[in-house]
């Protein structure tokens, strides 16, 4: 990411947001049963800041392919099948799959499954110079865990990821808001 890039990264008050809080037509009950398609691409964003983009997935001295199929594979190990898409890909691209996946996904459990698993990996393996050659890493995966949880409130999603230091289980790294 460019150093300007790096500036503009993370969640703005833009006018329509504010607008939108002026008129009173912001979420005040949290729910639990909806990941908004809006925030879907908020988290792709976040992950191509973050996991990397389709350029440094390319890249065969980084280490952004690994941990997209790291994530893929886990979700599809779990849900027993090949791959998240429920078709055959000759040449797999793990960053398309995921997102993709992401974006289709209409079991909010099963979305709440590829965004905890994915926050697992950026906070365990991107925090290193090596990820992605990034100087500020650890910072930058501190910064997508905050933007995640700002993005869950600011569309009314009762969740918030706590971090892969505390237990694996989904109570511990997704918790109720009240």
């Amino acid at each position: 990411m460019l150093a300007v890039e790096a500036e503009f990264v993370g969640v703005f008050e833009i006018l329509s947001k504010r607008q939108k809080k002026l008129r009173g037509e912001v979420p005040d009950v949290y729910t639990y049963d909806n990941i908004p398609e809006p925030l879907r691409v908020q988290i792709i964003h976040i992950w191509n800041d973050t996991l990397g983009s389709q350029e440094h997935y390319s890249d065969s001295h980084l280490r952004t392919r690994g941990a997209y199929q790291v994530i893929v594979e886990i979700l599809c190990r779990e849900y027993g099948v090949f791959n998240l898409l429920a078709e055959e890909m000759r040449q797999r691209n793990y960053l398309s799959e995921l997102g993709a996946f992401l974006l289709a996904e209409r079991d909010p459990e099963k979305a709440l499954d590829a965004i905890e698993i994915s926050f697992k990996v950026i906070d365990g393996i991107t925090r290193t110079w090596d990820y992605i050659h990034c100087s500020n890493a650890s910072e930058g995966a501190d910064d997508a865990i905050a933007e995640l949880n700002a993005r869950f409130q600011e569309h009314g999603v009762g969740y918030a990821f706590e971090g892969g230091r505390s237990s694996v289980s989904i109570p511990n790294c997704f918790t109720w808001r009240p």
